[in-house]
Protein backbone atom coordinates (compact mmCIF):
# COMPACT_ATOMS: atom_id res chain seq x y z
CA UNK A 1 0.00 0.00 0.00
CA UNK A 2 1.61 3.36 -0.64
CA UNK A 3 -0.11 6.96 0.04
CA UNK A 4 1.27 10.18 -1.37
CA UNK A 5 1.28 13.29 0.80
CA UNK A 6 1.26 11.67 4.68
CA UNK A 7 3.75 14.61 5.96
CA UNK A 8 2.07 17.95 5.90
CA UNK A 9 5.04 19.62 7.09
CA UNK A 10 6.94 18.39 4.02
CA UNK A 11 6.75 19.82 0.25
CA UNK A 12 6.28 16.25 -0.45
CA UNK A 13 5.99 12.98 1.16
CA UNK A 14 4.80 9.38 0.65
CA UNK A 15 4.31 6.39 3.09
CA UNK A 16 4.71 2.73 1.98
CA UNK A 17 3.60 -0.26 3.60
CA UNK A 18 5.41 -3.23 2.66
CA UNK A 19 3.92 -6.56 4.92
CA UNK A 20 5.06 -5.06 8.72
CA UNK A 21 7.48 -2.85 7.36
CA UNK A 22 6.61 0.86 7.37
CA UNK A 23 8.46 3.47 5.17
CA UNK A 24 7.68 7.39 5.47
CA UNK A 25 9.70 9.38 3.45
CA UNK A 26 9.53 13.75 3.63
CA UNK A 27 10.93 15.75 1.31
CA UNK A 28 11.71 19.93 2.07
CA UNK A 29 13.08 22.08 -0.36
CA UNK A 30 14.57 25.71 -0.18
CA UNK A 31 15.93 27.60 -2.55
CA UNK A 32 18.98 30.01 -1.63
CA UNK A 33 21.61 32.18 -3.37
CA UNK A 34 24.61 31.09 -3.15
CA UNK A 35 27.64 32.04 -1.63
CA UNK A 36 29.62 34.94 -3.44
CA UNK A 37 32.87 33.07 -3.86
CA UNK A 38 30.60 30.13 -5.61
CA UNK A 39 28.06 32.03 -8.03
CA UNK A 40 27.89 29.05 -9.94
CA UNK A 41 27.50 26.40 -7.76
CA UNK A 42 24.69 25.25 -5.76
CA UNK A 43 24.58 22.81 -2.43
CA UNK A 44 21.82 19.84 -1.77
CA UNK A 45 22.10 18.27 1.88
CA UNK A 46 20.71 14.66 2.24
CA UNK A 47 19.64 13.73 5.86
CA UNK A 48 18.35 10.37 7.01
CA UNK A 49 16.82 9.95 10.53
CA UNK A 50 16.41 6.07 11.21
CA UNK A 51 13.67 5.85 14.10
CA UNK A 52 14.66 3.69 17.42
CA UNK A 53 12.12 1.18 16.67
CA UNK A 54 13.85 0.88 12.73
CA UNK A 55 16.68 -1.04 14.13
CA UNK A 56 18.35 -2.34 17.80
CA UNK A 57 21.17 -0.53 16.74
CA UNK A 58 19.16 3.03 16.18
CA UNK A 59 19.75 5.20 19.20
CA UNK A 60 17.07 8.89 19.07
CA UNK A 61 19.31 11.70 19.65
CA UNK A 62 22.66 10.39 19.49
CA UNK A 63 25.58 10.87 16.88
CA UNK A 64 25.71 7.14 17.08
CA UNK A 65 22.68 6.25 14.99
CA UNK A 66 23.33 4.88 11.86
CA UNK A 67 21.92 7.64 9.94
CA UNK A 68 23.30 9.39 6.61
CA UNK A 69 24.05 12.74 6.17
CA UNK A 70 26.31 14.44 3.03
CA UNK A 71 26.69 17.76 1.62
CA UNK A 72 27.15 17.87 -2.10
CA UNK A 73 28.31 21.01 -4.17
CA UNK A 74 27.07 21.13 -7.43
Amino acid sequence: MMNLGPCSSADGSAMVKLGHTVVVCGIKAEVTRPPADRQNEGVIVINVQLSPMSSPSAKSGTQGTPALISKIYL
